[in-house]
């Protein structure tokens, strides 16, 4: 290298430098942006629960603990229903900016907390508007909607980080969002905390006015989003531009293209200018530079083709929130096995995509993976949604003392033991960040699985002695098991299987499922107030879980399955 080189070489590592150091400032703004979305959700599900005990209850002296299950039945949607939003995700960040969609599904906890108002407003009312069925039927309605506006809102921030990254930075950036991510349970317990010293519940509709607080915050947290800064031509096209460009190809000169004439049209289109993006700022506006004028004129307008191939079934068999995710790379080599029709290296044809409807494109994912061996692995997801339909549906009841009469205080209790949740969340956030590559992690899960049965032996003394603090350990030890589990089962899988586009939605729809029907045996237990059939369902699913890591193990060492090393 001759000086001049060294010199452009040492001017392109500065512009990196300033690019990068921009880019993680933006990063840290929309997760803090994330966290106080989060924290105001984990906030609004203890108020909406309250609300509903004290609107259907007869008074403050007399407390209904059964109405919290409207509450639970809302979470039970909510969860639900997330997964089918995935299908739409695609299209819908095709058409519209990153700030737009955030702004309108972030309005989501809103949507959730407006039935919860409603009910208190309606307390000893005779009007038939303030109908009981009505204002179930409403509850689940909005829930619905809830359910899939939050979803959209979380993968388009996904993307969102994706967008904004470059290729060695993209894993440092979703660790900074799951850690910050799961401060969301700390600080959504300190709000609360801070509400019910304002407002102790006992005037009147006083849980109402804090709920209105909470939608007010709730939407000037989301007004935020509208702040965020994006490239006005971002990384989603060039995603775009090599799908369209490929299949436009492909059915005009089908006959003509060879093998390298595919390839060569492929890399042309992902990484043409690709290392002067990435040396670009981020604010950067590309359709006002010369560069980027030249490459729209060498390329084919993707706005003629563009409504044409979404008319095409084949085209929307690889549409899915993964495709956009993964590095340029795995998408050149991906599209080129629809020209071979054979199975790449951890990965499906698109050729065995097309044809086939949303469901069984999952279902064949499904198969591919348990054709890996990787069955128990996915199995550790229901594991990890055991813990959460927990947390979410029978916490109230688990910590609330029916034979205490201020609501406050069992608000209090709930909001103590999310603190604790918190605590425990935090530190598994960063904790498996510690360990090495992918066995390193399995290894790890047998020693959390321990941690949480230790945490379910301290759990069941609680129960027949009543101890607070003990609670609050199994509390800590809990919000631990969920955060390692689920940052471990993710990484793993994604980092094995880069190239199973629809490997994000099957992860999603194996975790609302389980979540759903988990959900459902504790809202049946919560009409008894049967703690013992919940801690039994919970450690059950933790030897489960066991048995499930020791099975993987097992399968690592007799070389059956193979992870990432």
């Amino acid at each position: 290298m001759n000086e001049s080189e060294f010199k452009i070489y040492k001017k392109s590592l500065k512009d990196r430098e300033k690019s990068s150091q921009k880019t993680l400032w933006l990063v840290i703004y929309v997760c803090l942006i994330q966290l106080l979305f989060g924290s105001f959700n984990i906030c609004g599900k203890i108020f909406l629960t309250c609300a509903y005990i004290y609107s259907f209850s007869e008074s403050l002296s007399n407390l209904d603990y059964a109405s919290l299950n409207l509450a639970n039945f809302q979470w039970f949607l909510f969860q639900l229903v997330g997964p089918l939003s995935l299908r739409f995700l695609p299209n819908i960040i095709g058409k519209m900016k990153f700030r737009f969609i955030l702004l309108t599904a972030s309005l989501s906890p809103i949507v959730f907390l407006t039935p919860a108002p409603y009910a208190c407003l309606c307390k000893n009312s005779l009007s038939p508007g303030c109908n009981k069925a009505i204002i179930y039927l409403y509850a689940l309605l909005v829930s619905i909607i809830a359910g899939l506006m939050q979803s959209i809102q979380l993968f388009t921030m996904l993307f969102y980080l994706s967008n904004i990254s470059k290729s060695q930075e993209k894993v440092i950036y979703y660790g900074a969002f799951f850690f910050i991510h799961s401060l969301q349970w700390l600080l959504g317990s300190l709000i609360g905390e801070i509400f019910i010293t304002y407002d102790n519940m006992n005037s009147q509709n006083s849980i109402s006015k804090v709920l209105g607080i909470l939608i007010l915050l709730q939407f000037i947290v989301s007004l935020l989003y509208l702040s965020i800064p994006e490239k006005s031509n971002g990384r989603y096209n060039k995603f775009y531009r090599t799908i369209f460009e490929y299949y436009n190809s492909k059915t005009q000169n089908q006959s003509k293209l060879e093998t390298e004439g595919i390839r060569e049209l492929l890399l042309k289109s992902t990484y043409i200018n690709s290392d002067k993006d990435d040396e670009s700022d981020t604010f950067k506006n590309e359709e006002h530079s010369p560069r980027s004028k030249s490459t729209s004129q060498s390329q084919i307008d993707l706005h003629l083709f563009k409504s044409q191939t979404f008319q095409n079934s084949n085209t929307k068999s690889i549409m899915t929130f993964q495709c956009f995710s993964i590095e340029e790379q795995s998408l050149v080599e991906l599209l080129e096995s629809a020209h071979s029709n054979q199975n790449t290296k951890n990965s499906i044809s698109i050729e065995k995509y097309q044809n086939r409807n949303y469901f069984q494109n999952i279902s064949l994912t499904l198969g591919k993976l348990n054709d890996e061996g990787f069955l128990w692995l996915l199995f550790l997801l229901c594991f990890i949604a055991t813990i959460q339909a927990f947390l979410y549906i029978y916490f109230f009841p688990f910590f609330a003392y029916p034979g205490s009469k201020k609501l406050s205080f069992q608000a209090k209790l709930v909001l103590q033991g999310y603190l604790y949740v918190g605590v425990g969340e935090l530190f598994g956030s960063f904790g498996i960040g510690w360990l090495g590559d992918s066995k390193d992690k399995i290894n790890a899960l047998i020693y959390i699985l321990y941690i949480f049965q230790f945490g379910c032996l301290i759990a069941w003394t609680s129960y027949y002695f009543q101890y607070e603090i003990l609670v609050l350990v199994f509390s800590c030890s809990t919000g631990f098991c969920d955060s390692a589990m689920t940052s471990t089962v993710i990484s793993v899988l994604t980092l094995r299987f880069p190239k199973l586009i629809y490997l994000v939605d099957l992860m999603y729809f194996i975790y609302s499922i389980s979540f759903a029907i988990l959900a459902l045996v504790f809202i049946s237990s919560n009409f008894d107030n049967n703690t013992f059939i919940s801690l039994i369902l919970l450690q059950t699913f933790g030897l489960l879980g066991l048995v499930a890591i020791y099975k993987i193990n097992n399968l690592i060492q007799n070389n059956q399955i193979v992870v990432l090393s």
